[in-house]
């Protein structure tokens, strides 16, 4: 397994645009804080078996299950107690989850060469929450209220959980020139998903009452 101890910190430019003396944003016109990533330990199991059977000469085979090594979780905060991260509307949280399920096959023709090939079914969950603005003044029910594009209190966290089936495969070639020396290449082809879920919106402060049903929706991972 594979124990990532990652973390990420956002810096952004400028300064709150609300106004210092609405009591519900009494940090307008101040700097805008360093934010840093709370995932903590992220945990990638690598599970996988290799046989011939004990009758192939020439022929291995392999099953596994693993998942990419760019794969971990992000969490940052909603709010910094003291003001909203003002990152929120970018990524509050981004858990995702795939797995490369494989079913191998390698064959050696001649001693110095072994030529693989490898067939991937690839599973996906998404879990991924951000800030939207909603804006009740477009509807009718709180004009005036949202005093500008980043107004906190008309911040709904949009939470979008979604799942996908894809396939995609892989080849790779070893060569052994020279006792001792091994040369390897190894090409995966592109996975593009096609995540179908729903997405869960939490409402703003400004309007506690709105009724946000969960909506379908499809997101595309390349």
């Amino acid at each position: 397994a594979n124990l990532w101890f990652s973390q990420y910190s956002f810096q952004r430019a400028g300064n709150y645009p609300d106004d210092p003396n609405n009591t519900l944003t009494p940090w307008g016109g101040s700097l805008f804080p360093k934010v840093s990533d709370e995932s903590g330990m992220f945990p990638e199991p690598f599970l996988a078996a290799s046989t011939d059977f004990g009758y192939f000469d020439k022929w291995t085979f392999a099953l596994g299950a693993f998942g990419p090594s760019a794969i971990a979780n992000r969490t940052f905060p909603e709010s910094l107690g003291y003001a909203p991260n003002p990152a929120r509307y970018d990524i509050i949280e981004n858990h995702p989850q795939v797995i490369f399920i494989t079913m191998a096959a390698a064959w050696r023709p001649l001693k110095w060469l072994d030529l693989g090939f490898a067939l991937q079914p690839t599973y996906a969950k998404l879990h991924i929450s951000q800030a939207t603005i909603s804006d009740a003044t477009a509807r009718g029910t709180g004009a005036g209220q949202c005093a500008n594009v980043e107004y906190q209190p008309c911040d709904a966290r949009s939470t979008l959980d979604t799942t996908a089936l894809g396939l995609t495969a892989s080849g790779g070639v070893l060569v052994r020139p020279l006792e001792g020396l091994s040369l390897g290449v190894n090409v995966r082809g592109p996975v593009k998903l096609t995540t179908e879920g729903d997405v869960n919106i939490k409402s703003p402060r400004i309007t506690p009452n709105a009724d946000f049903q969960p909506s379908p929706i499809t997101f595309v991972v390349r």
